[in-house]
C-alpha cells in the first residue's frame, strides 16, 4: 500500500501536476493515513474478537454498518478532498500540516457514510470525548482504552480514527493517548468539524424552507440568545449544600461568603450541576428535578453489572487483582462479622454468663489470610497496565496541571491500605515497633496527599466522590500521631 502511494506521488511529480513541496506533504499524509489504517484494523479485530467474530447489533454495531460504505481507493483519498466537505485552511504551519491533511480526509470519509441514528450517536460521543480535553486538564480525558467494546466500535467507524489521529492522538500499547505538547488548536479544529458534520446531517432531508430557516444567521443568533438566557435563569444543583439555585439566588446566598462575582460565576459554571430536562423539551420548558444526588448516582454507576464486568480485563496479569479483590471481600466480611459478634457478646457479659455460652474462637490463621489477601489486592492494583500509559510519577500522583487525579487517588488508597495492614500486624508482632515513626510520618504524608486530591475533585465539581475517600485518613490521625511519636503502652503492646 505504501508503494502505491509513493508511485502515485512520483507520477504526479513527473507530470508537473503538483509541486515538490505538495508532493512531500502528500507522502507524509500517506504515511499517517496508513498508520491510522493499521490502528483501525487492529481496533476492528479487537471488536470482532469481543463479539465472537460476528457483527453485533446496537451501539457497538456502528462500525459494521458504516464499514459497508463503498469509497475511493485509500491511496488516492489522501490526495483529494470530497466535494461534500468544505475543508478549513491550515493554520498551524508546516509542522502540523500532515495532521490537518489527515483530519480533512477523515471528515471527507465520515461525510460519505450513510446517515443513521447509530452513526449520529458515534459522532456525538466522539465530539464529547474531544471536547473534554479542552474543558479540563485531567489526564484521564487524554486516553482511550481501545479494548473497550464501545471505544473499539467508535474508532472503527470510517473517518473517526483519522480525525483523532489528525488531532494528535497516538497509539501506546492498547491505549490511544494525546501526548503533551500537542497544540489544542488541533483538538478545537476536530471538535468544530464534528459539530459541523452534526449540523449538516441534522438538515439533510428537510424541506428547503426549513433548511433556509435553520441556516438563517438571525435565527441562529436568536437561538443562541435564548440558550444564554436559559443558562442564566435555569436552576442548578449546588454541591456545597445540596440545594437548587438560580444564578441570582446563588449570588445572593454566597454574597456573605467573601467571594467575588468572578469566583461565584466560576463556581456556577464549573461546579454547579444543571438540572436535568426531559429529552426533546424546549428551552425554558418544564424542569424535571434531579432524580438523586451525585453521591447516590456514583454508587449506582459503580454497582452496575457493566461496571463489574470491566474489572475482568486482560490488562490484569492472570486476573490476580480481580480474584484477590473478590477473595478479600469475602474473607474480610467474614472476619468483620465475627469481630462484631464477639464484641457484642463481650459487652453483654451478664447474658453470656447466664446462658453459659462462649463465642467460638476464630483461628488467627484465618485473620492473617484475610489480611495478606488484602495486601495482595493492593499491590496487584499497582500494575502499570492497570494504571494506564503514564511514565511521570508526579502526574500519576495527581500533581501538575495535567495530573491524573483519579489514578492519584487510587495510589493513595492502595498505600493507605498498606499502612492499615501494618497497624493490624503491629498489634500481633510488637517487634515491629522500630518502624513506628517511619510509618507514622508516611501516614501523615498520605493524609496530606488525600487533602490535595480532595481539593482537585472539589475544583472539578466532583465533590460527591470524596465522602468515602475522606473517612479512613481522618479517623486514623490519632493512631498516626501515636506511631510518629513512637509511644508504647504497656511495653511493646498496644
Amino acid at each position: 500500500m505504501f508503494n502505491i502511494v509513493n508511485s502515485t506521488c512520483q507520477c504526479l511529480r513527473e507530470c508537473g501536476r503538483v509541486s515538490a513541496k505538495n508532493a512531500c506533504l502528500a507522502d507524509a499524509a500517506g504515511v499517517l493515513y496508513l498508520h491510522a489504517k493499521a490502528i483501525r484494523s487492529k481496533v476492528r479485530r479487537r471488536a470482532n474478537a469481543m463479539h465472537g467474530g460476528h457483527p453485533k447489533s446496537g451501539r457497538h454495531g456502528v462500525a459494521a454498518a458504516a464499514s459497508s460504505t463503498v469509497s475511493t481507493p485509500m491511496g488516492l483519498q489522501v490526495l483529494r478532498g470530497s466535494a461534500g466537505y468544505a475543508k478549513v485552511a491550515p493554520s498551524l504551519g508546516e509542522k502540523w500540516r500532515m495532521n490537518e491533511e489527515l483530519m480533512d480526509n477523515g471528515f471527507s470519509r465520515l461525510s460519505e457514510v450513510q446517515a443513521s441514528g447509530l452513526l449520529d450517536q458515534c459522532i456525538r460521543i466522539s465530539g464529547r470525548a474531544l471536547g473534554k480535553v479542552l474543558e479540563t486538564p485531567d489526564m484521564k480525558y487524554r486516553q482511550l482504552d481501545m479494548e473497550k467494546p464501545k471505544v473499539a466500535g467508535i474508532l472503527s467507524t470510517p473517518g473517526i480514527l483519522e480525525i483523532f489521529y489528525g488531532a494528535g492522538w497516538v497509539e501506546e500499547d492498547n491505549w490511544l493517548v494525546l501526548p503533551e505538547g500537542t497544540p489544542f488548536e488541533l483538538t478545537q479544529r476536530a471538535v468544530e468539524g464534528l459539530q459541523r458534520e452534526q449540523r449538516r446531517r441534522a438538515t439533510v432531508g428537510l424541506p428547503s424552507g426549513v433548511q433556509s430557516t435553520a441556516q438563517n444567521p438571525n435565527e441562529r443568533l436568536g437561538q443562541s440568545l435564548a440558550r444564554s438566557t436559559a443558562f442564566e435563569e435555569g436552576r442548578r444543583f449546588n454541591p456545597w449544600d445540596g440545594k437548587l439555585y438560580t444564578f441570582k439566588e446563588l449570588e445572593k446566598c454566597l454574597s456573605t461568603a467573601d467571594l467575588t462575582l468572578a469566583e461565584i460565576q466560576e463556581h456556577w459554571a464549573h461546579r454547579c450541576r444543571p438540572v436535568a430536562q426531559k429529552e426533546g423539551a424546549a428551552i425554558g420548558g418544564p424542569e424535571v428535578p434531579v432524580a438523586s444526588e451525585p453521591q447516590v448516582e456514583a454508587w449506582q454507576q459503580m454497582w452496575r453489572i457493566q461496571s463489574i464486568n470491566r474489572m475482568w480485563t486482560s490488562a490484569d496479569l492472570a486476573h490476580v487483582h480481580a480474584i484477590s479483590g473478590a477473595a478479600y471481600l469475602a474473607l474480610g466480611a467474614f472476619v468483620l462479622l465475627y469481630t462484631s459478634m464477639t464484641d457484642l457478646m463481650a459487652l453483654n457479659g451478664s447474658w453470656v454468663q447466664a446462658s453459659e455460652f462462649t463465642a467460638p474462637v476464630l483461628p488467627m490463621e484465618v485473620k492473617l489470610v484475610a489480611l495478606w489477601t488484602g495486601v495482595l489486592n493492593a499491590l496487584s492494583g499497582l500494575q502499570p497496565s492497570l494504571l494506564g500509559p503514564r511514565r511521570d510519577v508526579l502526574k500519576l500522583l495527581g500533581f501538575g496541571s495535567t495530573g491524573d487525579v483519579k489514578t492519584g487517588g487510587f495510589l493513595n488508597a492502595a498505600a493507605f491500605y498498606m499502612v492499615l495492614a501494618y497497624q493490624a500486624a503491629r498489634a500481633v508482632w510488637p517487634e515491629l515497633s522500630i518502624l513506628d515513626p517511619i510509618v507514622g510520618g508516611l501516614t501523615l504524608l498520605l493524609v496530606a496527599h488525600q487533602a490535595f486530591i480532595l481539593n482537585c475533585w472539589v475544583q472539578s465539581g466532583q465533590m460527591h466522590r470524596v465522602d468515602s475517600f475522606l473517612v479512613p485518613g481522618m479517623f486514623n490521625l490519632p493512631v498516626s500521631l501515636h506511631l510518629l511519636a513512637g509511644s508504647q503502652v504497656q511495653g511493646n503492646a498496644w
